[in-house]
């Protein structure tokens, strides 16, 4: 073999070393990718009960092991995480729409709001992009006012349910905004809770259960003696309605299991004008108390004693509730958060105006009412870092 020969079959050889090195180097390199991911989901995202979300990131953003290169994917999912949930320092508020509206609905994916005016003369549904703030369709069918409003999923596939005045519950497609099914309720629809394929429809003395997956009502309640007030929420065969007890003449927390209509009465749940229901904890309820009185939780398998209280000095029209933040919305014109772990005042939001609905998304804090709807927000991870750096501090 001469010279000219050996230096090839070398250099063909030297050249599939170095190939296999670079392979080997990817390969170390891509499997950093998937255990930071993995890593990062166990302990940002799956972890939120956490009293200390930010030890979480500190930890993870100073193991050596971890290239630096790869930081900016942890902050990603702790924001994705923590973003929009009404934290102090660092708010963008956004009026979406400055107009009266009754009731309001983000979708899943926060890019949407679906609304309905108070005008009784309007019966359409709003769809607005929470991006831009505009407008960018009109949901029509219905032929009175619309007075219940939620979303849903179904098959894996989100749709809009609508109750109105005009005896029917209709579902929508959020695709097309196109009606897909039409309930004859046979009377004026109140309030609308649903789980899995079961719809609870409500009005005054009635309550109807549907089968959302063939669109027939398979269950009805009659005369339960009490009057409907402002929301509903069913939670594993578990209705919650506040409602109106004409035998005491006072504000109640009605409780029904929807598979024998067995009516539950807390007795001692009463007198509030509004509550939500801790998605963590299923048996915690917060209401918000009338004369002032602020927010009590409940336990309803002990409804003998209030758990805790949190004081306002103005009666509470709207609360809900996410990762152990509570938002509540008052008459003096404010939006307080309470950390429920620690029972911490965190923050007071200044609103403008009355507010009938709060409702708490990854893509922000959204507050609905007489001054229009309110979106606040922020999705820098300085920020929210800091933020709950001084929550839990």
């Amino acid at each position: 073999m001469n010279k000219r020969s050996l230096f090839l079959v070398l250099s063909i050889m030297m050249i599939n070393i170095l190939i296999k090195a670079m392979d080997s180097f990817d390969t170390s390199q891509k499997c950093i990718v998937p255990s930071l991911k993995s890593i990062a989901e166990q302990h940002i995202i799956r972890n939120n009960r956490n009293n200390h979300p930010c030890d979480h990131i500190d930890q993870l953003l100073k193991n050596e092991n971890i290239p630096y290169d790869f930081h900016d994917d942890l902050k990603e999912e702790f924001v994705k995480q923590y973003a929009g949930h009404g934290l102090s320092g660092g708010f963008n508020r956004k009026q979406l729409y400055d107009k009266d509206i009754r009731t309001a609905i983000v979708d899943d994916k926060g890019k949407h709001v679906f609304f309905v005016y108070s005008n009784y003369y309007d019966f359409n549904i709003i769809k607005l992009d929470t991006q831009s703030g505009q407008t960018i369709g009109h949901i029509s069918g219905h032929f009175n006012i619309v007075k219940a409003l939620i979303n849903h999923n179904v098959n894996n596939s989100e749709i809009l349910i609508s109750g109105s005045a005009d005896k029917t519950i209709k579902l929508w497609n959020l695709n097309n905004n196109k009606c897909m099914a039409t309930f004859d309720h046979k009377e004026v629809v109140d309030l609308l809770s649903a789980e899995k394929n079961i719809l609870c429809s409500i009005s005054d003395k009635n309550i109807n259960l549907w089968d959302i997956s063939v669109g027939q009502c398979f269950k009805k309640c009659y005369n339960y003696y009490a009057t409907i007030m402002s929301h509903s929420y069913l939670k594993d065969n578990i209705l919650y309605i506040h409602s109106f007890n004409r035998e005491n003449m006072n504000s109640c927390l009605l409780t029904l299991d929807i598979r024998s209509f067995k009516k539950i009465l807390l007795n001692n749940i009463n007198n509030f004008f509004c509550f939500c229901n801790d998605p963590n904890i299923t048996t915690t309820i917060y209401v918000g108390l009338n004369n002032k009185n602020g927010i009590a939780e409940w336990d309803i398998r002990n409804p003998n004693k209030e758990v805790q209280r949190f004081y306002i000095d103005d009666e509470v029209t709207a609360i809900t509730i996410q990762n152990n933040i509570l938002y509540a919305a008052s008459f003096d014109c404010s939006i307080k958060l309470y950390n429920i772990q620690n029972h911490r005042d965190i923050e007071t939001l200044p609103i403008k105006s009355f507010i009938r609905n709060l409702q708490v998304h990854n893509s922000g804090l959204y507050a609905t009412g007489s001054s229009g709807l309110t979106q606040f927000s922020t999705n820098s991870y300085d920020n929210i870092y800091n933020a709950l750096r001084k929550m839990y501090k």
